[in-house]
């Protein structure tokens, strides 16, 4: 024979599933799997019992050395999921086209939504290291403005796109979050910053006449407001569950911003340091 149909599925402990179908071919001395995956649901963690699932044809202690030359096994896979869970975060739509053989798993082309977000990225698995690594894009990124709740200055209803380069480790841990390691930047215009009105502190800047006016300028009471800014950007580290802002930098005509500070996510605590310099 030279090529046969095939399905699989295989039901979790927490009754999420995965399934699909495909055709195996044989040609000139090597196996083309080819087919497709799906799923509802699934958790996080069950991502990685389902490459195990695929490369395991591949493993060389699942083979037995006879007088014959093995043939070579290629794996082609469409992969497809409504909704993948990690605790509180949730990936809805991931597809992604998965290429598999000896050394690695390539995953080309994914994408997926997280809340509003668009997320497009490219990886690949390296079977001797055990190391993911890749790229990924996140546009139109919705920040959580409960993120800044005990900051007197936060961003509200401010969106960014961010590129990315990634690393997750075979580290064992049972926070997922741990295994990863993530530079990146990103940016944001039209930004809304909340907790200063630049624009009526210049004006009452410009109509400054006694000591009193000027002293009056620092008034909390009368500087409270939002300010509409040009742009933001800034650049970023992800370590051990710690989300690191390593430079802000939010520019409006008038005002200069810098930040910078770190966000642990697993116990929900922000450190944020702010320099406003008006201009």
């Amino acid at each position: 024979f030279k090529d046969f149909d095939y399905t699989v599925n295989k039901l979790f402990d927490n009754k999420n599933e995965i399934f699909g179908s495909g055709k195996i071919k044989y040609d000139k001395k090597k196996f083309n799997i080819q087919g497709n995956l799906n799923s509802e649901k699934l958790d996080v963690d069950q991502i990685s019992e389902i490459l195990a699932f695929i490369y395991k044809p591949l493993k060389k202690k699942n083979t037995f050395q006879v007088n014959v030359m093995l043939p070579k096994i290629f794996i082609n896979m469409k992969l497809n999921i409504d909704k993948i869970r990690s605790k509180e975060i949730i990936i809805n739509n991931l597809s992604s086209e998965i290429l598999v053989n000896e050394a690695t798993i390539s995953f080309r082309n994914s994408r997926a939504n997280y809340q509003n977000s668009v997320i497009k990225a490219n990886a690949k698995y390296s079977n001797d290291n055990k190391k993911l690594k890749g790229k990924i894009s996140i546009f139109d990124y919705l920040v959580d403005d409960e993120l800044f709740r005990n900051s007197k200055f936060y961003l509200k209803d401010t969106s960014f796109d961010c590129d990315s380069e990634f690393l997750i480790s075979n580290k064992r841990t049972k926070k997922f979050l741990d295994k990863l390691y993530i530079t990146g930047e990103c940016i944001s215009k039209n930004a809304n910053f909340v907790g200063i009105n630049i624009n009526k502190f210049s004006d009452k800047v410009d109509n400054t006449e006694t000591f009193q006016d000027f002293f009056n300028l620092f008034n909390k009471n009368e500087m409270k407001g939002n300010t509409e800014l040009d742009s933001i950007n800034f650049t970023f580290k992800v370590k051990e569950s710690i989300f690191f802002l390593n430079q802000l930098e939010a520019i409006q005509i008038n005002i200069k911003v810098l930040s910078n500070g770190k966000y642990n996510v697993y116990n929900d605590s922000l450190d944020l340091k702010n320099n406003i310099f008006i201009k």
